[in-house]
């Protein structure tokens, strides 16, 4: 389902055609897509980032559209180090006094926007950051991995965010979102058993090889 079916298949389900309305139908698509996204971690989601620690600064910022952290890794030389995701109060403990640095071996996560490393970094290190991150909406690139692979899930997002806006039934309200969280289980259900295919075919090939 691309852009143009998606605003038709609204329009046409909810028989509105107002200026308010159609005015902030692109809202009512991009909050339906925020849903699904902090729902599934879908393969379009997942995102690497590249970025360098400060000499001294127990903090990293994140990429701007970070939905969830996967992971973190200090890269020198192509050698991928993986630091250890743990609690903050761990790291507050572990490593109390912040002026003292090292090389860093955890990391938690901070707030929305940054992550608190441990011990505090000793050198600017690279690092590459391993995320579930917000993809590009439909409304902007017409066709997406959402709009091709979860396109019921899109379409009655989309309708519970519009009929919302519409102040609607209640009943029919909660029959849009029942809709949408029954093509959630269906859309883990399917990312879950891609995942563990993939999975089956790598321990194949490595074996083979």
């Amino acid at each position: 389902m691309n852009y143009t079916a998606l605003t038709a298949a609204i329009t046409s389900f909810l028989e509105n055609e107002g200026v308010s309305f159609a005015a902030n139908k692109d809202l009512f698509i991009q909050l339906g897509e925020r849903r699904i996204h902090m729902a599934l971690e879908l393969p379009s989601a997942r995102k690497n980032a590249s970025s360098n620690l400060v000499d001294g600064e127990e903090y990293l910022q994140l990429p701007s559209d970070v939905i969830a952290v996967l992971d973190i890794a200090i890269v020198t030389a192509n050698v991928h180090t993986h630091l250890r995701k743990k609690e903050e109060g761990f790291i507050r403990e572990a490593y109390p006094i912040v002026t003292s640095t090292a090389t860093p071996l955890y990391y938690s996560v901070f707030d929305h926007n940054t992550l608190l490393i441990g011990p505090t970094p000793d050198s600017g290190y690279g690092v590459e950051i391993t995320y579930h991150g917000v993809p590009n909406s439909i409304v902007t690139d017409t066709t997406t991995w959402v709009g091709d692979n979860c396109e019921r899930a899109l379409l009655y997002a989309s309708l519970a965010e519009a009929y919302r806006f519409m102040k609607g039934d209640p009943d029919m309200m909660n029959h849009y979102e029942d809709a949408f969280q029954e093509e959630i289980i269906k859309m883990n259900a399917l990312v879950a058993k891609k995942a563990h295919d993939n999975d089956m075919f790598d321990t194949m090939f490595s074996r083979q090889t």
